[in-house]
């Protein structure tokens, strides 16, 4: 598995709609919601498919030790039912 490390500045738009996600409650960090983001881009332009998707969800869960809340894995499912 690659990893990258990026040091990004979010202004306007871009700024509000992670902090409202991250506000919301569907992510516990901007950079979670920057993660899943990627992910549905990679479904959307065939990168992964869509039970690819999920089973990188489920990975990521599981690397990280713990489990994700019952409102992030509903969040995370309807960004990815919402891209589809």
């Amino acid at each position: 598995m690659t990893e990258s490390t990026l040091t990004i500045k979010f202004k306007g738009a871009q700024g509000d709609i992670l902090d409202e996600l991250v506000g919301r409650g569907y992510f516990k960090t901007k950079s979670e919601a920057v993660r899943a983001a990627t992910l549905l881009l990679g479904e959307k332009f065939g990168v992964l498919s869509l039970e690819g998707l999920r089973q990188s969800i489920l990975k990521d869960v599981a690397r990280r030790g713990r489990s994700r809340s019952d409102r992030e894995m509903m969040a995370e499912l309807q960004l990815i039912e919402d891209s589809t």
